[in-house]
């Protein structure tokens, strides 16, 4: 049903990628956005999971839950970057996952402007594009690389954001700078 509804939502991409009308903020946040194609993309997406297991429950970030009370759950977002959706920088895609009991069993991440698609199932492996694919051994945070979208999605005061990235981890990428090593100094005053 995952890989079924984050196909079925590629065209629906392609035809409002960069054109997708003016966008709302949620909770009058405006690094918080919405507009008419996540909740169609979010509809379709529980269309189908309904379809295929009707009791499903289900956590989506534009409706919010239904059906509450089953052990496996369905999370989603149908545009995770809908800033980058909207200008037109595919730098987006669609998130879903189902956990069991708490535990995430399944996770894909679907790009369609690029047509890339990640498939991850827990305790059997990774693959992107049906082809597997595994992680380089780093040896610890402090040599990961991590890729996020920008410092400014974080609150002014969050001491989560320093304490899980710079902290720990020096080299941080934004998808809105060039791939290069950054540190705390180069962000942060």
């Amino acid at each position: 049903a995952a890989l079924k509804a984050a196909k079925k939502c590629g065209p629906l991409f392609k035809k409002h990628f960069g054109n997708a009308g003016k966008p709302k903020m949620k909770n009058h946040d405006p690094r918080n956005l919405v507009n008419k194609i996540d909740l169609a993309i979010e509809t379709e997406i529980r269309k189908i999971i309904l379809n295929t297991f009707k009791d499903a429950k289900i956590i989506g970030e534009e409706f919010g839950r239904a059906n509450e009370g089953s052990d496996y759950q369905w999370i989603l977002d149908p545009i995770d970057g809908t800033s980058s959706f909207i200008i037109g920088r595919p730098t987006f895609g669609t998130l879903i996952a189902l956990a069991y009991k708490g535990i995430v069993q399944i996770g894909i991440v679907n790009q369609p402007i690029s047509n890339e698609r990640w498939l991850g199932v827990e305790n059997e492996g990774s693959w992107l594009n049906g082809k597997q694919i595994k992680s380089r051994n780093c040896g610890g945070l402090k040599h990961a690389v991590i890729s996020t979208t920008s410092q400014f999605f974080f609150e002014e005061n969050d001491s989560d954001f320093e304490k899980w990235t710079f902290l720990k981890c020096p080299f941080l990428i934004f998808s809105n700078k060039s791939l290069k090593k950054m540190t705390k100094k180069h962000l942060l005053p």
